[in-house]
């Protein structure tokens, strides 16, 4: 930053340029690894198995539909087993699991826990 002489302060443009330089520099690499992160076909499991919990849960929630299920979830042509459990904890309290496993696999993808109070 400089003063000139009617006592006014700020940056050049040039300064002002090497900073955008700089600010780019740093932020190309940075996207590009999100983007590489964000497209892992072991990341994309994950963020499917999460959409397919959450909708399983909102589902059973808004359907009040209490039971125990398992379905197979096709998305991009990966098959997804998703099941659901429901225990009594106590009196009207109901522990739900979700699970999530991709088909084939026996590795566990998600398990997603929800307690509700039903009427």
């Amino acid at each position: 930053m400089r003063e000139d002489r009617t006592g006014e302060q700020g940056y050049s443009v040039v300064e002002a340029l090497v900073g955008l330089v700089i600010l780019f520099i740093v932020l190309i690499p940075a996207t590009q690894l999100v983007s590489y992160l964000l497209t892992r076909p072991q990341n994309q499991d994950k963020i499917y198995a999460i959409n397919l919990a959450e909708k399983t849960l909102e589902n059973t929630l808004l359907q009040k539909a209490f039971y125990n299920a398992e379905d197979d979830v096709t998305i991009n042509n990966r098959t997804y087993s998703v099941s659901q459990t429901i225990q009594q904890v106590d009196g009207k309290l109901l522990l739900i699991v979700v699970e999530v496993k991709r088909k084939g696999k026996e590795k566990l993808l998600l398990k997603l826990y929800c307690l509700q109070l039903v009427e």
